[in-house]
């Protein structure tokens, strides 16, 4: 089932002990929202040190009660522990309700992540037509870094 699913993730998660898991509980118990973190870079070129937020969920009936709020001040003041001067939030691109709660706190946009099934990409790119040619690009990966590049960039 889902909750097994999330139960098993969340487990992984704390055990793991890379990224940070805050819950929101009620009163009587009840987990109402929840926030994933982890120290990252903004990307593997621009090493800028952020606080990345990769999940800030709030249960549907507790929204606007301030329970997403709580759970971002608290990433705030562990970025803060941690000389982090960014906080970056990863919400998906349908979400309309995380994008604009998102954008009204202050987070801009920084990049559009995109995905595609390699089996799309691969019709899309060619590749289905030309195995060889993958064969000649696996032997210029072999050859050196330098040849990769030159290599790629022909074949393109």
């Amino acid at each position: 089932s889902a909750s097994d699913h999330l139960a098993e993730r969340f487990t992984a998660i704390i055990r793991e002990g890379s990224r940070i898991l805050l819950v929101a509980v009620e009163e009587m118990g009840a987990t109402v929202g929840l926030l994933v973190a982890q120290h990252d870079e903004v990307g593997a070129i621009d090493l800028t040190p952020v606080f990345h937020v990769s999940h800030l969920m709030v249960a549907a009936k507790h929204r606007r009660r301030g329970v997403g709020r709580m759970l971002l001040t608290a990433a705030v003041h562990l970025a803060d522990e941690r000389d982090i001067e960014h906080v970056l939030a990863t919400a998906a691109s349908g979400s309309r309700e995380a994008n604009r709660y998102l954008a009204r706190l202050g987070f801009a946009p920084l990049v559009v992540h995109r995905i595609a099934a390699t089996s799309v990409l691969r019709r899309a790119l060619g590749m289905a037509d030309a195995p060889e040619r993958m064969a000649v690009l696996r032997r210029a990966r072999l050859m050196g870094g330098g040849r990769t590049a030159r290599a790629i960039r022909r074949g393109a």
